[in-house]
């Protein structure tokens, strides 16, 4: 299998010809740089977005809606528009998408002195601004001006909060000066209504084309409305379209008796549920097409109505009542201007509802007709201030670092999923990272418990939680490709894998989900808090915990016991561990004498949607951090097990081997210390090795000699590692690199590490804030802040010196924008990360299930009313019938 292999610190996916391979099709390999992802699943063309949790929405800097996604932010992708991936597709007119896919508007502009012409807002001479009403606001701005004409388009666009309806409040603006007297508005769609998704990521790219969804779009003549529909089971059902599709609709009045009757009459026999658009205006429009587009499927139909695209360029609009298959539609509205030679303005609405049938989606249109957009935007405005306004920013940075920061809050919550709490990596479709990465998302919920959103992180792990692979998953080629107590790479947001053919075993991701989980849990409001989420999670952390310290390398000690067929060396130590048998300590020790540290190391596995299985620094200490996380949570939660136990032991290991194989004193000299990425190596908690350690690591003989030896070298090695991270840093946003990715990573570490070690100097701390700005503020889209999962430098005047950062890949990226708000919160408020990295020593009683022992703390704040989710309530439940027994010892149980 050939991947594109991007930055180390970059998602790395297969290639096409990786997918080919698996599949058996013969492809061609290329190289890319740090931006391989897009030309594998195209380029990402996207600059703002707006949703509520259910309808999603992105916007093209100039006004295209790119994506559309409903009824969640991870599932159905609902409009036709493809990008290319080709070398030069950023340079291409909608970077190499159909000239007519997407969703977008366009004007015939009539004058005085000349004839009328149509031009789409997206297009040439236009020119395009593109903003958020203002830095809390859920409200898209883009204004497109032609200046031959004085005239200004603004077009505000938004999703309804509580109901799943797209607004574009549309005001066209004449100047004195110009001659134009009216003008017509169109709005074009390609929607491509679906209810199914890919069975696997893998084959998305291959056979999930948009263009292989959609079914059928009406007129809807008593609702003034186009009707865009796919039903369930989608195109098998096109054989029932057949009488309609050859028949002539050309007279109105023909469907208005008979077509729209046998649409409704089939939609009442089995078409009736699926995906429904209803797209109209706050008043009728003066004209409509739905057209037709190319379909194999349909190929006997007569009825061949032109494309609503091409139909709009002479400022009519031909009246097409139908279309099937592949489908568009398009809707005029006349906006008079009055007599030319004043300035004057006109304004319309225009509507898109989605829900899952027909009678559903016209009720929300009419709702939202009924109250207007300027209602409607009020209330989503009210929402997004009263769910920010709690919530913290970074104090000490500036307002354009503050407004990146709310901005990128919104942008999770518009991410997140408003049933289940699944939050995307980003919406964009293309490449696919509309999804939820358990890996991602332990950064998202740090992101928000900072903020101050705890409930929203309690739903998140409760999610994740229950999406764990709880038995083994066997690859096709009957190897064992997910153990129990990991996490597939991504997911749907109703608890669906995305893929279990990619990357089928993220080692780093299940280290980083145990520490997700503890992290939660310190940012408790009191220690009743701290145990409910915690216990809501612990079959997780545990079968989790298991796997990571089982998953050993082949001639570890304590492989020994032949496994099943089809199963690692590993696996029999995964299922002693689970009936709390833990390896021998003295094999491992004798191990260690003989300096046999690669035998120590963990397993192969995927590391960062790696698909090629290894081993390196990076999966080591992240594994040691996630049983780190784990053996402080089996503390707090007083579970005194033989495996805990083992955790802790085996995560010495690690720090040893990280130490051993991986740093050199000679390297250090060279300014590379490390060898591979040193992701949290210095944070959340830096690597340490205990005093057991100290023979293996000092020739002394003295144990404070040695103890003292030991904890030096340790901390010059993580200075080394700090100094090099420091100096990436630099070098990356002084666009000294042809682009970057990640590197708030390194941000973040610093910040807090220099902080924790008393070690920072007050240049070094400018710095880091500077780097922290200029990733927040100079290198991010101008207008709507957001960023890409990289940053490609560009040298526009040819000189060879870069002059900007063009962000790419899964714009909005929220991973790398939760990073740099995390960045600036630990550089401005140092104390909200205290709990996170403390040390928790409770009291533990006997006689009871350890993991209901609870405090009685006063409540009063409301920290009950924090719990979310069903194992939260069980849990509750239990408690209230131990009460009484545990009541008479209340002072014993404060800790």
């Amino acid at each position: 299998m050939t991947p594109v292999l991007l930055s180390t610190d970059c998602r790395t996916w297969p290639s096409l010809v990786g997918l080919t391979l698996l599949l058996g099709t013969p492809g061609v390999a290329t190289a890319h740089g740090i931006d391989g992802i897009e030309h594998t699943f195209g380029a990402t063309h996207i600059s703002a977005q707006v949703g509520n949790g259910q309808l999603t929405a992105a916007t093209s800097p100039r006004g295209e809606v790119t994506v559309l996604s409903w009824p969640s932010p991870t599932f159905y992708d609902q409009l036709d528009y493809e990008t290319s991936n080709d070398e030069d597709a950023r340079q291409q007119p909608q970077f190499g998408a159909g000239q007519d896919d997407g969703l977008f508007a366009g004007l015939w502009i009539e004058s005085e002195e000349s004839p009328g012409f149509f031009s789409w807002l997206r297009d040439e001479p236009w020119v395009h601004e593109q903003q958020y009403l203002d830095d809390t606001s859920p409200v898209v701005l883009q204004r497109a001006r032609l200046d031959s004409r004085q005239l200004k388009v603004s077009e505000s666009i938004f999703v309804d909060p509580e109901r799943d309806v797209l607004h574009r409040r549309v005001k066209v603006e004449r100047g004195e000066a110009s001659d134009v007297r009216a003008v017509r508005y169109v709005l074009y769609e390609n929607l491509a209504p679906t209810v199914s998704k890919p069975d696997d990521l893998a084959l998305e790219s291959i056979f999930n084309q948009d263009s292989n969804h959609d079914f059928a779009a009406y007129w809807d003549p008593e609702h003034e409305a186009i009707v865009h529909f796919s039903p369930s089971g989608e195109r098998e059902h096109l054989g029932r379209l057949d009488n309609l599709m050859t028949t002539d609709w050309s007279d109105s009045q023909s469907w208005e008796s008979g077509g729209l009757g046998a649409m409704e009459a089939l939609l009442n026999q089995g078409l009736g549920t699926g995906a429904f658009f209803a797209l109209g205006g706050d008043r009728a429009p003066d004209s409509y097409q739905i057209g037709r587009e190319p379909c194999a499927a349909g190929a006997g139909w007569t009825w061949e109505p032109q494309s609503a695209f091409h139909d709009a360029e002479d400022g009519q609009l031909s009246g097409s009542p139908l279309g099937a298959c592949h489908t568009n539609g398009a809707l005029l509205w006349t906006m008079d201007l009055g007599e030319p030679g004043t300035s004057s303005e006109a304004v319309l609405d225009v509507l898109l509802s989605a829900a899952a049938t027909k009678a559903t989606a016209l009720e929300q249109l009419a709702l939202a007709r009924l109250e207007g957009s300027d209602g409607a935007m009020e209330r989503a405005t009210i929402d997004a201030d009263e769910w920010l306004d709690p919530l913290r920013l970074p104090e000490s940075f500036d307002e354009e670092v503050q407004a990146f920061s709310k901005r990128t809050l919104l942008a999770l919550r518009q991410g997140t999923d408003k049933e289940s709490g699944a939050i995307v990596a980003s919406v964009a479709v293309q490449p696919s990272y509309h999804h939820d990465w358990p890996r991602d998302g332990a950064f998202f919920n740090l992101a928000l418990d900072v903020a101050g959103d705890f409930d929203q992180v309690t739903r998140h792990n409760l999610f994740l939680a229950s999406v764990q692979n709880l038995e083994p998953q066997l690859g096709v080629s009957g190897m064992l490709a997910t153990p129990p107590g990991a996490w597939f790479m991504n997911y749907y947001a109703d608890g669906r894998p995305s893929t279990k053919v990619l990357n089928p075993f993220e080692i780093d991701q299940v280290g980083l989900m145990l520490w997700a989980f503890w992290a939660h849990s310190t940012f408790a409001s009191n220690d009743n808090q701290r145990r409910d989420v915690l216990t809501s999670t612990w079959e997780a952390m545990e079968r989790a915990a298991n796997l990571v310290a089982a998953c050993v390398d082949d001639s570890h000690p304590a492989v020994g016991e032949p496994p099943p067929e089809g199963y690692p060396l590993w696996w029999p130590v995964f299922r002693d561990l689970e009936a709390g048998i833990a390896p021998d300590l003295e094999t491992r020790e004798a191990t260690m004498r003989d300096g046999n540290w690669e035998a120590l190391r963990p397993c192969l596995a995927n590391e960062d949607d790696n698909p090629i299985s290894s081993v390196s620094l990076y999966s080591t200490h992240v594994l040691r951090l996630g049983l780190l996380a784990a053996v402080k949570a089996a503390r707090v939660l007083c579970l005194d097990l033989p495996q805990v136990a083992y955790w802790e032991e085996r995560a010495h290991e690690l720090a040893a081997v990280a130490l051993k194989l991986y740093y050199s004193d000679e390297r250090a000299i060279k300014g590379a210390a490390w060898e591979g990425r040193g992701d949290w190596l210095l944070w959340p908690m830096p690597l340490e090795l205990p005093a057991s350690m100290d023979p293996y690591f000092s020739t002394s003989t003295k144990p404070l000699l040695a103890r003292a030896e030991v904890e030096q070298w340790v901390s010059d090695a993580l200075d080394a590692y700090a100094l090099q991270a420091h100096r990436e840093v630099t070098s990356a946003v002084s666009l000294q690199t042809e682009g970057a990715a990640y590197e708030n990573k390194k941000t973040l570490s610093l910040a807090r590490f220099w902080a924790n070690t008393g070690q920072q100097t007050t240049t070094q701390a400018s710095q880091n804030e500077e780097h922290i700005r200029r990733m927040a503020v100079d290198l991010a889209i101008p207008g709507t802040r957001h960023v890409g999962e990289v940053w490609s430098n560009l040298d526009d005047d040819g000189d060879g010196i870069f002059d900007r950062a063009d962000q790419r890949t899964a714009v909005p990226h929220l991973w790398t924008a939760s990073l740099t708000y995390l960045s600036a919160m630990a550089s401005s408020q140092p104390e909200l990360f205290d709990s996170l990295e403390a040390d928790y020593d409770p009291v533990c009683l006997e006689g009871h299930d350890p993991r209901l022992q609870r405090g009685v703390a006063d409540c009063s704040d409301g920290c009950q009313d924090n719990m979310a989710g069903s194992k939260v309530r069980l849990v509750r439940a239990v408690f209230l019938a131990v009460l009484l027994v545990l009541f008479l010892r209340r002072f014993q149980r404060r800790f």
